[in-house]
């Protein structure tokens, strides 16, 4: 019954309060079947519990799975922690409880890493090995028997105070509202990012700003809602010179909404350069849509055989194989962008600067002119000349 009620518990606790942490983690992991991958992550501490780990992470794109799974590793303390400690007779149970759910606390203060615990199990799976093959069954130090409500409030306690401070907690909250922030930009879902990114979220943490001003230009709007938020200048517009992995990921969703995907593509890649291994899984996603919309069929290739390397993504890279040969033979796929970006037939590279004004006049100037685009200038017009 404890096993069920435990797994219950920190499955519907993380289906609930986590789905979009869980997915935001997978999005910043990487797990692949490649030589490269293995090799790097063995010059790490902890291989054999990062590389598990981060096969795990891969399938927490799907939140009810992710949620299974997390279920899975804390109920797997417990189950090993009831065998290590069984020695304590009916104090094993209750101290079994204590420690699967600090390996849960700190899975979800990690921003729903399971590397913590499974590097607990890996820990535990010894020590319970030798105590299952020597320890006489018989042998207890503490042989007084507690009634079973005793029992139940022990068992009981800890998960309610891991269930409450998932709920209640300021970091935990806090990593899934920038957990659906970031991914709702992500799937332009502009409503949501102004539901989470309201007036007063972005009052206490002013970096949400600019995902809100974001919604509101994609929606042709930013320009006549600026004193909605509390905007200082121009700087709360975009994140121009935030040299920080959400900064160029904020950056590169810009240019992709403005129709400049070579940028986007150059951002995005920036953005996975400040993680461990210098790319995500969500970075490799991105990177193959920005291609397919450029229509470069040597890097759609490659990138489409690089995901297939991840077990979770591989059906998502066959069906994007698939669809992308299908638009092929019927002559619908993008046509490939020349190196020069081929602007109106000019030769010339337009080189996108650290002035945000000047970029979108590039932009309009060479054919990528948008109701988005006019919206931005009109709201970086409205500072005058202190604009970036």
């Amino acid at each position: 019954m404890t096993y069920a009620l435990l797994f219950a518990a920190v499955f519907c606790v993380t289906l609930v309060f986590q789905s979009q942490t869980i997915q935001q983690h997978e999005a910043l992991s990487l797990f692949l079947l490649t030589g490269d991958y293995f090799t790097q992550t063995f010059r790490e501490a902890w291989p054999l519990s990062r590389i598990v780990a981060s096969f795990i992470s891969g399938f927490f794109r799907f939140p009810v799975v992710g949620g299974l799974l997390t279920a899975l590793l804390i109920t797997l303390v417990y189950l090993f922690a009831n065998i290590l400690f069984r020695f304590l007779g009916s104090l094993a149970k209750p101290s079994a409880s204590v420690l699967a759910c600090v390996a849960w606390y700190m899975f979800v203060h990690a921003g729903c890493d399971p590397l913590p615990v499974v590097k607990i199990l890996f820990r535990l799976c010894i020590p319970v090995l030798l105590v299952a093959m020597f320890l006489p069954k018989d042998f207890l130090l503490f042989r007084k028997e507690l009634s079973r409500g005793t029992l139940l409030l022990a068992f009981i306690a800890p998960v309610a105070v891991v269930s409450l401070a998932t709920a209640l907690g300021r970091t935990p909250r806090m990593n899934e509202k920038w957990a659906t922030i970031e991914q709702a930009a992500r799937r332009h879902d502009w409503d949501k990012i102004l539901k989470t990114a309201d007036v007063m979220s972005a009052s206490k943490d002013r970096e949400m700003i600019p995902f809100a001003m974001l919604a509101l230009n994609a929606q042709g709007r930013m320009a006549e809602n600026l004193n909605a938020y509390p905007v200082k200048g121009p700087e709360d517009l975009d994140m121009e010179g935030v040299r920080t992995r959400r900064g160029y990921y904020f950056s590169s969703i810009l240019q992709e909404c403005l129709g400049c995907n070579y940028e986007a593509l150059h951002l995005i890649s920036q953005s996975g350069c400040t993680l461990p291994y210098g790319t995500s899984m969500m970075v490799l996603r991105q990177t193959l849509k920005y291609n397919i919309a450029l229509g470069d069929q040597r890097m759609i290739r490659k990138y489409i055989e690089v995901l297939k390397k991840s077990p979770a993504n591989r059906a998502m890279a066959k069906a994007a194989e698939k669809a992308y040969l299908k638009k092929t033979a019927t002559g619908t796929a993008p046509a490939a962008v020349s190196d020069s970006l081929a602007f109106n037939g000019n030769a010339t590279v337009p080189v996108v600067t650290n002035n945000p004004i000047y970029n979108l006049i590039l932009l309009a100037s060479h054919g990528a002119e948008s109701p988005m685009l006019v919206d931005r200038l009109n709201a970086y017009s409205a500072f005058g000349d202190t604009a970036n």
